[in-house]
């Protein structure tokens, strides 16, 4: 998911549609707290009302409880317990995803060496082949 622009932070949610969610979740306040990172004071003022909800909480709240990811380009993928599922049913664990930062790096740096290298031997000249070179395989076959 992208990170939340500055004016992301200014869209609130509905009450009705926090309230909807949470009960369709079964979560109490205390899980929901523990699931965005927030205290329970606060999944209690969203609640009653007291504080607005911001959008980017209620989209992980999504996230983390629906098991779906928001937006066309993650149709079909999910997460469930803690692991990501494409929409081929591939699993990704939380390593293999971690990993994927060290690696991008590195294959850069690869293909840009890679680059470097060819750029440095040039291109190869095709070979010449005389018809002197070639007088020994007529010879053969004759």
């Amino acid at each position: 998911m992208k990170p939340a622009t500055p004016r992301e932070f200014l869209i609130f949610v509905a009450l009705d549609e926090y309230k909807a969610l949470r009960q369709d979740t079964a979560l109490t306040h205390q899980q929901v707290a523990d699931a965005l990172d927030y205290s329970v004071q606060t999944a209690r003022n969203w609640e009653t009302g007291k504080t607005r909800i911001p959008w980017p909480a209620f989209e992980l709240m999504r996230i983390r409880n629906c098991h779906h990811l928001p937006g066309l380009v993650w149709k079909s993928w999910q997460i469930r317990d803690e692991v990501l599922f494409d929409p081929a049913s591939n699993r990704y664990d939380p390593g293999d995803i971690a990993s994927l930062f060290y690696l991008r790096p590195l294959v850069r740096a690869l293909q840009l060496e890679l680059q470097e290298r060819r750029r440095q031997d040039g291109p190869k000249a095709p070979e010449q082949i005389t018809l002197d070179a070639l007088e020994p395989i007529w010879k053969e076959r004759s």
